[in-house]
């Protein structure tokens, strides 16, 4: 058999299998004790599991063990929030992944278990966030990611994952904080607009240590951080073509690590999140443009953990959803 655990290291789900074939699968509760379980036939038949609240989260059907079929998944509240099919074993065709509000969140397709073609991904308001060209499961070609406005943030070029070429980073208004010259995923050189708009001569970082200023073709600063044998290390602060402060994220090794903050153009808080070793870990925050409270989220290692809080912009507690492990355990409205 095969047991899989959560983050606290409890059990959560069984699988009893027969000649490599599952036949049975038990899922527990936070307590330990047995919430469902579930059988096959042989390892055939249409697998359903069911959130806390009876209503169904997952359902998928398999073959001798194999999925195969479509495949769907439910929200705690009974919407979906994933959608798919499965061609022996392998991913294939066009899946799609939903938000709470069962809004589009992303979608693309796989060829037998392989990322191909354009990806695209959305705000919770619906507008573009990102596109990604991927070859056989690899990113090919430009990944493009957007603001909430419409503008390029950044666009990159990807060869077989790895980035190749010019890079290109923008503020919300449109203006170029930087470009960033690409080897084999490694920036050998970066360059920004001058006074007369034009780029400066690319500026050798090829050593991977160095100490990097950008700037707006109006002056102010557009970036400044560190890198050190090839990794962002401590401070690197985005800044708005107005010379205000945009984002501050905490790096170590490349990866983030304590708080990370990004700031809306007049200075307001726009999030607060912390991070150990790039995985999110403890107190998340979301604010409205009025600088009030919107969100508060609990992370351990990446996956929400304890109760998540949504307010109105009056600063009044709406709802609370209640995670274990990233699991919906409990949803109420107020």
């Amino acid at each position: 058999y095969q047991q899989y655990f959560d983050i606290s290291g409890k059990l959560y789900r069984e699988e009893f299998l027969v000649d490599e074939i599952m036949e049975k699968c038990m899922y527990y509760d936070t307590l330990g004790l047995v919430k469902e379980t579930i059988d096959l036939d042989k390892g055939t038949g249409n697998l359903v599991n069911h959130h806390y609240n009876g209503k169904v989260n997952f359902s998928g059907n398999y073959i001798l063990g194999i999925a195969h079929g479509d495949f769907s998944w439910n929200s705690f509240n009974g919407k979906l929030s994933a959608k798919g099919a499965y061609f022996n074993d392998e991913r294939n065709g066009l899946w799609e992944w939903y938000d709470m509000e069962n809004k589009l969140h992303s979608k693309g397709n796989y060829s037998f278990g392989n990322k191909v073609g354009t990806w695209t991904y959305y705000y919770p308001g619906g507008k573009i966030q990102r596109t990604a060209e991927y070859d056989n499961g690899n990113l090919n070609g430009f990944t493009t990611w957007f603001y909430e406005n419409g503008q390029v943030d950044v666009k990159k070029n990807y060869i077989d994952n790895d980035a190749e070429g010019e890079a290109f980073y923008y503020d919300v208004s449109g203006e170029l904080q930087q470009v960033r010259y690409y080897i084999n995923d490694k920036v050998v050189s970066y360059s920004y607009n001058g006074p007369d708009g034009k780029l400066v001569e690319p500026i050798d970082v090829s050593s991977g240590t160095y100490k990097a200023v950008t700037y707006f073709k109006n002056g102010q600063k557009s970036k400044e951080y560190e890198q050190v044998k090839g990794d962002v290390q401590g401070k690197f602060t985005n800044y708005y073509a107005d010379g205000k402060v945009k984002s501050v994220n905490n790096y170590k090794d490349d990866e983030y690590e304590g708080l990370c903050s990004e700031f809306y153009p007049d200075g307001k808080p726009k999030t607060e999140k912390y991070y150990t070793a790039g995985l999110l870990n403890g107190s998340s925050k979301v604010f409205y443009p009025n600088g009030k409270l919107q969100k508060e989220m609990n992370y351990v290692l990446d996956e929400l953990h304890g109760a998540t809080k949504y307010y109105n912009e009056s600063g009044k507690v709406v709802k609370v959803v209640t995670y274990y492990s990233d699991k919906v355990t409990k949803e109420e409205n107020l």
